[in-house]
C-alpha cells in the first residue's frame, strides 16, 4: 500500500531527482541494486513514480546509460585547448582517458560491463553515437589539411578509439601483467597511431 507520504513524493519526483537515486544506488551498492523498487526507495517515492518516467528497469537504465553519454559528450565537446590537427586529436583521446579514470562506475555502465543484462535500444545507439562522431570529425578535419592519410577515416577512428578504450580497460581491470606507466603507455599508443596513419 502506498502511504500518503509516498503519495506526495511521486507527485513531487522529477526525472532528475529518479536518475540522480539510480546513480546513487549504482556507486555505492553496485548494478545489482537497480531495481524499480529500490530506485523507488532511494527517491522516496511509490514504484508508479519509476514507471511513470521509465516504463520499466529496461527504460530506467536506459535512462541512465544516456545520461552516461551525455555528459561524456559534455567533456568531448568542451572549448578546445589546441588549435586543430593532431593536436586536437591528442586532446579528444586525453580527455576520454580522463573521464573514464574519473568515473569509472559511469564508464562501466556504458561499455555493459557492469549492466550485461541491457541492450541498447536502437535510438539509444544513435545518440550515444554522437559521442564517437567528435572524435570522427576531429580526425576528418586533419586528413582534410594532409596531416592523415587517405582512406576510411571511419576505419581511422576506430582503430584510435578501440586501442584508448582497451588500455582503459587494462588499467581499470588492472589486469597489466607487468608494471607500467599507463599514462605513458596510452599517450605512446595513441602517438604510434597516429604515426602509422600520417600520409606516406
Amino acid at each position: 500500500m502506498i502511504s500518503d507520504r509516498q503519495q506526495v513524493g511521486q507527485a513531487r519526483t522529477t526525472r532528475a531527482e529518479l536518475l540522480e537515486a539510480g546513480f546513487q544506488l549504482l556507486r555505492t551498492e553496485g548494478p545489482s541494486a537497480l531495481r524499480v523498487r529500490r530506485v523507488a526507495e532511494q527517491a522516496n517515492c511509490s514504484t508508479m513514480g519509476v514507471y511513470t518516467w521509465f516504463g520499466d528497469k529496461d527504460g530506467l537504465v536506459e535512462a541512465l546509460w544516456l545520461d552516461c553519454f551525455r555528459r561524456f559528450g559534455e567533456a568531448l565537446n568542451a572549448p578546445a585547448r589546441t588549435a586543430g590537427g593532431l593536436d586536437r586529436i591528442r586532446e579528444l583521446m586525453e580527455t576520454y582517458r580522463r573521464w573514464a579514470l574519473d568515473n569509472p562506475i559511469d564508464y562501466q555502465l556504458m561499455f555493459g560491463r557492469s549492466a550485461p543484462e541491457y541492450a541498447p535500444t536502437p535510438a539509444a545507439r544513435e545518440q550515444a553515437s554522437t559521442t564517437f562522431t567528435v572524435l570522427l570529425h576531429a580526425m576528418a578535419e586533419a586528413q582534410a589539411v594532409g596531416m592523415i592519410r587517405d582512406g576510411d577515416v571511419h576505419e581511422m577512428a576506430i582503430q584510435l578509439w578501440g586501442a584508448g578504450h582497451g588500455l582503459i580497460e587494462v588499467g581499470m581491470s588492472d589486469i597489466s601483467p607487468v608494471e607500467v606507466d599507463l599514462d605513458r603507455v596510452y599517450r605512446e599508443a595513441v602517438d604510434a597511431i597516429l604515426l602509422g596513419l600520417s600520409p606516406r
